[in-house]
């Protein structure tokens, strides 16, 4: 874009505005504070800026008239129509910048160039792609309504305000003071305002040759009409940016080495993503954005970035995580060839549950949870020990139970409830000793242990009571743990032979074999040489007989012999 005219120059060549009281300027751009009360100000400056930039949008000035004084009667007493009525759909914010730019009053306008400059900063960082890429449309029936135009340029001609009274020609003023409709956008010179503000206004047209926007007919834009181009519906698309150019322009030229090495022109500013909503009360972190249409924003703004991907729990994948820098508005430096570091969510880590893991004899089904763990998962619930963790089948340690399929592939932080086994149930060893042997059995099987059964004589514990057992009673077992338990069979009997008519060394050996204590008695002893017989015995032959008394001594069997005299 190249600036050929401001259109709000002041007179510095032959005579000054003192001496004089002339204006030198374009109509089309003039702000009405300069036409009133001849003040050039900064302000003024910006509604020409102003009236450039609804120009390059839409096509057109917003103000068109057939004569200059119609022209400048408008800036004075008519609001710069919103340049949505020539540009609908284009951004709010943008329109808002034009309007605050615009003004009439020039209290309402920002204060100089530079704080225009901020605010246009500030609108950039929350434009969307779209609002970037706005185009204005072929054929705008709210374009044509906008402003009143030219006759002859193709559009509808919209009446005009009545013209003030034509100013008097000065006497000692040899510029010609006469209109010339032909031409109303051509430099004018006009007088300083002297009378009431509220007067007509009143100016003289300058002949130039040069037409104040220096548009020369081409194919590209159209004939000039008026010295205003003809809108054309095949317009290049418009870039909001541009506006910055111009304001730049009226900051001047000796703080372009500021504003390119330390100001706004040392940076790029982080754009608001068109789904993030922002307060204005708190920064606004770009986070959990489609990172697609952000990057898309960040090439069209030519802000350089790089690109790292990592798990996100509260992130969806292809969503933004975060950015460095982080906030809407903030400074990216293009003098030291900064990026913006984008961290893309890769959504929420997943993780597989082992195959093998309630197998106990692998690995993994040794080591439940670690192995769970290795696989990538932390939100690992075990259930509290209890009579139903206890097992005589599944090792301590081992899985009994799992919330979820081994093999399953699941986000990292799925909650996984295992039950582990507490391996056998400690028990404490009863007293069995003189129960029946049924007794016992049912007792020790309701605490799962294995009994091994023998059975042996005993002279004290009647037949079928428990002797003894191999643990003692309180010691701690686990369920599974094997006890030797011995059971009585009652005192140990014989059926006593009858030995009536033997000898009685022999009998009474046999009956010593047998395990019980012998008696002799003789009734008769003629010849203690003669071996004698046995003539009866007690208790009798064939009685069952106990071998031991209570307290383990043997029984005595006392056997009766005779002489051989009387045998």
């Amino acid at each position: 874009v190249q600036i050929t005219d401001f259109g709000l120059a002041k007179a510095v060549s032959q005579a000054t505005l003192s001496s004089t009281g002339m204006l030198l300027g374009t109509a089309a751009y003039l702000a009405p504070e300069m036409i009133q009360y001849n003040q050039a100000t900064p302000q003024g400056d910006l509604y020409s800026v102003g009236i450039m930039a609804w120009e390059m949008l839409a096509g057109k000035v917003p103000f068109t008239a057939d004569n200059p004084v119609t022209l400048v009667f408008k800036h004075v007493h008519e609001d710069v129509p919103d340049i949505t009525t020539a540009c609908p759909g284009i951004n709010a914010g943008v329109a808002a910048f034009l309007a605050r730019l615009t003004a009439r009053a020039v209290e309402d306008r920002p204060q100089d160039a530079s704080v225009a400059f901020d605010e246009l900063q500030q609108l950039q960082s929350n434009l969307t792609i779209d609002d970037w890429q706005y185009r204005l449309s072929a054929v705008s029936p709210a374009a044509n309504d906008a402003a009143d135009t030219m006759p002859g340029d193709g559009t509808r001609q919209m009446p005009l305000p009545p013209a003030p009274p034509a100013p008097p020609v000065r006497q000692n003023d040899d510029r010609t003071r006469q209109f010339n409709p032909e031409n109303p956008n051509k430099t004018t010179v006009m007088p300083a305002q002297q009378a009431d503000p509220e007067a007509t206004t009143r100016l003289a047209l300058e002949k130039n040759d040069v037409p104040a926007n220096n548009v020369p007919a081409s194919p590209s834009n159209g004939p000039v009409s008026g010295g205003q181009p003809k809108r054309s519906g095949k317009r290049a698309p418009v870039i909001i940016a541009v506006v910055a150019a111009i304001v730049l322009a009226c900051a001047g030229g000796g703080g372009y080495a500021w504003w390119y090495f330390r100001g706004p022109g040392s940076y790029w500013t982080m754009p608001q993503p068109a789904d993030l909503t922002c307060s204005d009360s708190e920064p606004c972190r770009i986070s959990n954005i489609k990172w697609n249409a952000y990057e898309e924003l960040l090439k069209f703004s030519n802000i350089e970035y790089e690109e790292t991907e990592a798990f996100s729990d509260s992130v969806k994948a292809g969503n933004v995580i975060s950015t460095d820098p982080e906030n809407v508005g903030s400074h990216v430096s293009k003098r030291h060839h900064q990026k913006v570091k984008v961290v893309v969510s890769k959504g929420i880590k997943q993780g597989t549950v082992p195959t093998d893991i309630l197998d106990a004899t692998s690995a993994n089904g040794k080591d439940p949870i670690n192995a769970l763990k290795r696989a990538g998962f932390d939100n690992i619930e075990q259930t509290p020990a209890n009579d139903d963790a206890y097992s005589m089948d599944v090792p301590q340690g081992a899985l009994l139970d799992l919330s979820v399929d081994p093999g399953a592939t699941l986000p990292h932080n799925a909650k996984i409830t295992v039950t582990l086994s507490q391996g056998p149930k400690p028990v404490t060893m009863p007293d069995v000793v003189g129960k029946s042997k049924d007794e016992a059995q049912q007792t020790l099987d309701a605490l799962k242990l294995t009994v091994n059964w023998t059975e042996q004589f005993d002279d004290k514990i009647p037949q079928g009571q428990v002797i003894s057992a191999s643990a003692k009673t309180g010691d701690e077992l686990h369920w599974g743990d094997s006890v030797n338990a011995v059971v009585s069979k009652g005192p140990e009997t014989v059926t006593l032979p009858n030995y009536v008519g033997q000898k009685a060394a022999a009998a009474k050996a046999a009956l010593e074999k047998l395990g019980f204590s012998v008696k002799i008695s003789s009734q008769l002893t003629l010849d203690s040489s003669q071996d004698k017989k046995v003539a009866s015995q007690d208790p009798v032959g064939g009685t069952e007989v106990r071998l031991r008394q209570e307290d383990g001594t043997p029984n005595t069997v006392t056997l009766k012999m005779y002489s051989s005299l009387f045998d």
